[in-house]
């Protein structure tokens, strides 16, 4: 029996190398394959001006209204310039959209140049010789320099069909006219230091004598009274605000107003925010020491 062990020994031998010979050639073919495709990937990309393209995201089309030669779009004012305005208020001027033509005239959504401005518009379709009003209203919070900022009104008006609208406002206090305001800060208060009324001391500083005037404003909010419509050099007038019943310290508010003055060198508008009512945030409890 020991004979035929050592008999079947070589046997053994060429059987298990050619077993590793197969394994190598296996090997060498998966390799050989993985340089393959490695070339063909690199080489895709190695081309000139290869590149992966996402898809394009699709985004909804604005409808464009067809135009027409026979409606014309006219606006009462092109250009404004709101003027000396403290930085937080809110103010607003409103122009007029006029169709002029003999055609409907189509009118898309206003597009203003900026976040800080707003124009909604109630109505988008004008018959010949209907008006519109738009009210453009600028945001300057955050704001501390002069600015200038458009409003595009598109419409149908294949002669012009943007109209632009340009404003200006100038945030920079460091710039403006000497007219001091007692409290500069209008605030009605909250809680129970809520007022329903207040007093604002306006003092001229300049070297000549100004007229001065309520600009519009909001009537829904208040009463509004000038104790003199004129100041001269050094001296002050007063503002009487009286808020209407329907503001109380329970809700928050804020708006804006403005006075125009005049003198015989100086024209100039002066934008002031006021505000009040709403809560009044608890200051939370200190966590007790641990003992």
């Amino acid at each position: 029996m020991g004979m035929s062990g050592d008999a079947d020994e070589p046997k053994r031998k060429m059987k298990n190398k050619g077993l590793k010979k197969k394994e190598a050639e296996m090997n060498r073919g998966i390799l050989i394959l993985t340089i393959i495709c490695g070339m063909m990937i690199a080489g895709a990309f190695a081309q000139e001006g290869a590149k992966v393209t996402p898809l394009p995201i699709q985004q909804p089309q604005q409808e464009q209204p067809q135009l027409s030669d026979k409606a014309k779009i006219v606006l009462s004012e092109e250009s404004f310039d709101f003027g000396y305005v403290y930085p937080g208020a809110r103010v607003s001027h409103t122009i007029q959209i006029k169709n002029a033509g003999t055609d409907t005239l189509r009118l898309e959504r206003p597009r203003p140049s900026c976040g800080c401005t707003t124009a909604p518009l109630k109505k988008q379709v004008l018959a010949p010789g209907e008006s519109e009003d738009l009210e453009i209203v600028f945001n300057s919070m955050g704001y501390n320099r002069p600015t200038t900022k458009t409003v595009a009104v598109i419409s149908n008006d294949a002669q012009r069909p943007s109209a632009i609208v340009t404003f200006k406002a100038n945030m920079d206090t460091t710039s403006f006219p000497k007219i001091i305001f007692e409290p500069r800060d209008i605030n009605f208060g909250q809680g129970k230091g809520f007022k329903q009324s207040l007093e604002i001391a306006i003092k001229n500083g300049t070297e000549e004598t100004l007229k001065l005037k309520l600009g519009p404003k909001p009537q829904e909010f208040a009463t509004w009274s000038l104790a003199s419509d004129e100041i001269k050099p050094g001296k002050s007038t007063k503002l009487t605000i009286k808020l209407s019943p329907t503001l109380n310290a329970e809700n928050y508010f804020s708006g804006s107003f403005y006075l125009a003055f005049s003198g015989k060198e100086n024209t100039f508008n002066i934008h002031l925010p006021f505000s009040g009512g709403g809560q009044i945030q608890q200051p939370k409890p200190e966590p007790s020491p641990k003992k």
